[in-house]
């Protein structure tokens, strides 16, 4: 990395060579900032856009571990995507107002513009990974009795601890 940014990983382990799977469940910054040079940051600005997050991103690898602020709705939207097989979700929190007759004033239209933001077997891929962060790694107290994925997240000097967790049916991030 540039300048005097580094990144730590998670308990400030290192591991060596990890797979892919290993390094999401561990919450291993090194490996994401590696991962992202790799492809390159436009890439990995691209891929937020499509999954959703439309806040103004970090124009610096920072960004692949949290440096900008993304609110907790685009964050469960780009989940959202991923648990729906790739394709693009629109969040929405109200479906219908009615008054006090039942004449309805508001009912939520269902949008169009559905289209595959991220391919099948690539979605399934990374729910798959991300079982491990439940199942074995740093989201382990997210245990479900079911398969659940899931990715923790804390900010600098852990003043915040993030987690968006998701099954086929919901997404949730607290």
């Amino acid at each position: 990395t540039e300048g005097k940014y580094r990144p730590e990983n998670y308990g400030n382990k290192y591991y060596g060579h990890v797979s892919m799977a290993q390094a999401l469940a561990m919450s291993m910054n090194t490996a994401t900032l590696r991962i992202a040079q790799s492809i390159g940051l436009n890439a990995v600005l691209s891929t937020a856009k499509d999954l959703g997050i439309i806040s103004k991103l970090e124009s610096d690898y920072s960004v692949t571990l949290g440096s900008s602020g993304i609110s907790m709705m685009e964050m469960a939207t780009a989940y959202a995507i991923i648990s729906n097989g790739g394709t693009r979700v629109f969040p929405y929190a109200i479906t219908k107002i009615s008054n006090s007759e039942g004449l309805v004033l508001y009912e939520r239209e269902t949008p169009s513009g559905f289209y595959q933001v991220i391919e099948p077997q690539y979605a399934r891929a990374i729910t798959n990974m991300m079982r491990g962060v439940i199942d074995f790694g740093t989201g382990k107290k997210a245990q479900l009795p079911f398969p659940a994925s899931g990715k923790t997240g804390t900010s600098q000097d852990s003043r915040d601890a993030w987690f968006t967790g998701f099954t086929d049916r919901i997404v949730a991030t607290v």
